[in-house]
């Protein structure tokens, strides 16, 4: 099988090592696929079905008789309407995503769990190494987390509460 070279991630020259090359040479397809496996495109488009769904029938029959045009229907209709319906459904992807993400180090993506894992290997300072990767990994699904939530509170303006 010939691979482009233009698909393929190369990481700097500073590692010396063989094999950590041949390594960080990993087409960009096979990264897409190992992602998938976590959360593949099924899952989102479940999300994003659910969220149409959830979508007033009234409200698209009422652009459709004011004479919208289908783009114009689902720009200014479906897609504000279903977007705080998405939004939940598509935060838990992302952050099941990013949480998935050390399965990419299987296939030697350079990735936060691979880097963690040669560099503890290196120093033998495993426990500082893992405790500093746990700290980034908690720090990106916070923020991720406090940022779904405040895009969900602004698309959920005018809408009644539910408790």
């Amino acid at each position: 099988m010939a691979w482009d070279p233009k698909t393929y991630l190369t990481f700097g020259a500073e590692r010396t090592r063989p094999a950590a090359e041949l390594l960080a040479r990993v087409p960009i397809k096979t990264a897409t696929r190992v992602a998938d496996l976590g959360c593949g495109p099924g899952n989102s488009t479940e999300v994003l079905r659910g969220a149409i769904l959830a979508v007033p029938v009234g409200q698209i029959e009422a652009a459709r008789a004011f004479g919208m045009s289908p783009f114009k229907r689902w720009w200014r209709i479906i897609i504000p309407a279903m977007l705080p319906y998405a939004i939940p459904g598509l935060a838990n992807l992302w952050l099941i995503l990013t949480k998935d993400t050390a399965l990419l180090a299987v296939v030697g993506y350079s990735e936060l769990a691979l880097e963690t894992r040669q560099a503890a290997g290196v120093t033998k300072a495993y426990f500082t190494f893992y405790v500093a990767a746990g700290a980034i990994y908690l720090a990106i699904t916070l923020l991720s987390n406090q940022l779904f939530v405040r895009l969900e509170r602004h698309l959920r303006r005018g809408m009644p509460q539910h408790r």
